[in-house]
């Protein structure tokens, strides 16, 4: 994933992957938001210039999950996607 703030790409800090399972729609829904079923640390990869997190995803519900990059700090900042995972 990457990650900006103000429009420049961040490369320290904290930024963390956080997983939602199928059914639950954290983008749309703030109650969901607070409560993710993973969350998973990222390291920032200088070679791809993206933020890494590697995520063991054995026994985890089939279905279309949802996923938040999010950058924590004075200015927190977050970007959401979905995945579909096979059963």
């Amino acid at each position: 994933m990457t990650a900006a703030r103000r429009g420049r790409p961040v490369t320290d800090g904290a930024v963390t992957a956080e997983f939602w399972a199928p059914g639950r729609d954290p983008e749309h829904d703030a109650a969901d938001r607070a409560d993710p079923d993973h969350a998973v640390p990222a390291s920032f990869d200088a070679a791809s210039r993206r933020w890494l997190a590697r995520v063991p995803t054995h026994g985890w519900t089939p279905g279309t999950w949802t996923v938040r990059g999010r950058v924590a700090g004075d200015d927190e900042t977050w970007g959401w996607a979905t995945f579909g995972l096979a059963g």
